[in-house]
């Protein structure tokens, strides 16, 4: 998926939210493949952080970027057989009000506390599956509990730039770490 940054309809750049029924068949279809569902969806979440300028100054830009940062999250939970079925479903409805009804004055408080959920699930992945990625979880703890939903998203720009990318680091070293 392909980010632009001309003023287009902010859905036609933002990532879909999919039910957990289609991404277990996408990932069960992706079985064969040399790469895994959640190795594609962390590329694709790791491309578009790359304008990192952008990251709390653009509103639609962010939510794209939470939207598949929780995309990212939930497949890679649903690859390692992750037993949080209520949280990921919370996730999915986060994505899902993120996507399709925050405002640029509202977002921050989602961010919050949809972070709060991502970095959950990233601590029982790390806990179950990668035990030696405990310093990277902790890195997600702290980058989200520095996020004020009281304090406007473009006066955060940094600690949303550390949430955002110590995330990326985290599936990303879990992606690499597969056996």
């Amino acid at each position: 998926m392909a980010f632009t940054t001309d003023k287009m309809n902010k859905e036609s750049t933002m990532p879909a939210v999919v039910s957990d029924v289609s991404l277990k068949k996408e990932i069960k279809e992706n079985n064969n493949s040399q790469f895994s569902k959640s190795a594609e969806e962390t590329a694709i979440y790791l491309s578009l952080l790359g304008d990192r300028q952008q990251l709390g100054s653009d509103p639609n830009y962010t939510r794209s970027v939470m939207v598949q940062l929780i995309n990212m999250v939930r497949t890679t939970a649903l690859e390692y057989h992750l037993k949080m079925d209520d949280k990921l479903e919370t996730l999915k409805e986060s994505s899902l009000t993120i996507r399709n009804n925050t405002t640029a004055s509202n977002l921050i408080i989602h961010i919050n506390s949809a972070g709060k959920e991502v970095s959950e699930v990233i601590t029982q992945l790390q806990v179950q599956k990668f035990p030696d990625l405990s310093k990277e979880t902790e890195r997600v703890h702290r980058a989200v509990n520095k996020i004020d939903p009281t304090i406007a998203l473009k006066d955060q720009k940094e600690e949303i730039k550390e949430f955002f990318v110590s995330c990326g680091d985290a599936i990303k070293k879990m992606d690499l770490s597969r056996k």
